[in-house]
């Protein structure tokens, strides 16, 4: 930019505001994506972007952080074994006792059913 200025300081005669105005014109014009505007324009621009980012960081894990907090008090609340209700304390009971069998005829269900699935896949 100081050659500009000093091309318009060196000039003189009829015309030179327009020249210099000219001059000064063109100079910026062709500095585009070198000019020290856009330079600080790009610069300031990282910069907001910089700091948003780490900001939304922030934020986002605060949030994340209150997500698991929550869960591990629903989990440590599901493992919990202690039973204020009667009837829950009943149905638990229940529970144990017919979950054996239950699993038991599960796993015959489960046989028989490969057993077609087999039988079916050799008709194709």
């Amino acid at each position: 930019m100081e050659a500009v200025y000093k091309a318009c300081q060196n000039d003189s005669g009829n015309g030179v505001t327009k020249r210099s105005i000219d001059r000064i014109e063109a100079f910026l014009a062709d500095q585009g994506k070198n000019s020290a505007f856009t330079a600080v324009a790009r610069h300031v621009t990282a910069k907001f972007l910089s700091i948003d980012k780490r900001h939304v960081t922030k934020r986002v894990q605060r949030v994340i952080e209150q997500l698991l907090n929550q869960l591990l008090m629903s989990v440590d609340g599901v493992l919990d074994n202690k039973v204020v209700d009667e009837e829950e304390a009943a149905a638990r009971d229940e529970l144990k006792e017919i979950l054996p069998v239950l699993l038991f005829e599960w796993e015959e269900a489960n046989q028989i059913l490969q057993t077609v699935k087999k039988e079916y896949e050799k008709s194709k």
